[in-house]
């Protein structure tokens, strides 16, 4: 992933104008004993896809709205009883609300704010993983979420929502994980 991240780095110099002898890059890690224990991928067919995402569903420019939506159309479109998404972090009220207001109760299981560990187990035990990117920040382009070095070890398909031109949507096409919206 190195050459990734140095593209990732390029886009903070350009964006910030700065030269190679002021910037150091300290590229995200990961451990590979983290991925220790995560369980092999569901058998297939289930009777419902599940779909994971870890992490905080509170932050403006969050493209949870638009994520939650297209559940919504999928489970009108499949039944809300075939695909279920489980969620761990905090939610807010607003989204709270946006889920029940949308119908979605019976589809979004909330685990709750959990230990890393756990939430990854979880993630883990889904078919598809989910990373949400913010997508008007103005560096959005720049960011490769560490989970998603996470998601790349429980060798799950990956479905990246947010920025389509940029480092966190480069590593899914390139390693051909996932989809990028």
């Amino acid at each position: 992933f190195r050459r990734v991240l140095f593209r990732s780095l390029a886009r903070y110099r350009r964006r910030f104008a700065l030269a190679d002898d002021r910037v150091t890059m300290i590229p995200n890690g990961f451990d590979p004993r983290d991925a220790e224990g995560f369980p092999p991928p569901p058998p297939q067919p289930r009777d419902a896809m599940r779909l994971g995402y870890a992490g905080n569903m509170d932050k403006h420019g969050l493209p949870w709205r638009e994520f939650l939506d297209g559940v919504r159309r999928l489970a009108d479109e499949v039944g809300p009883d075939r695909v279920a998404v489980d969620t761990c972090g905090y939610l807010s009220q607003e989204v709270s609300d946006f889920v029940r207001a949308r119908g979605l109760d019976r589809v979004v299981v909330h685990h709750g704010e959990l230990p890393h560990g756990e939430a990854m187990r979880i993630m883990a035990g889904t078919d598809v993983v989910v990373a949400l990117l913010y997508e008007d920040a103005e560096y959005s382009d720049s960011i490769v979420p560490i989970k998603l070095y996470q998601y790349l070890a429980m060798h799950r398909p990956i479905l990246f929502v947010g920025p389509v031109e940029g480092a966190g949507a480069d590593v899914v096409r390139e390693t051909r994980t996932g989809t990028v919206v």
